[in-house]
């Protein structure tokens, strides 16, 4: 049963064993522009434990209305 914290949503869905889960999951993100920057927030809201993101691109004025928090 959940406890009513943090991700307890995520556990009513999912249940505390398919949280759990999602906690020990590594998440990989290759590009960290348009669709990127967009997962990587969402991936850790939804509680995943760890992330790594690979993206060499350069922020410049033209790319900023595509990247979120830019």
């Amino acid at each position: 049963m959940s406890d009513g914290g943090r991700f307890d949503r995520n556990e009513r869905l999912f249940g505390v064993e398919g949280q759990a889960r999602i906690r020990t999951t590594r998440l990989a993100v290759v590009g960290a522009g348009g669709l990127g920057s967009f997962v990587v927030p969402e991936a850790a809201y939804l509680g995943v434990g760890a992330m790594t993101v690979i993206d060499d691109d350069v922020v410049t004025e033209s790319s900023l209305n595509r990247l979120l928090g830019a």
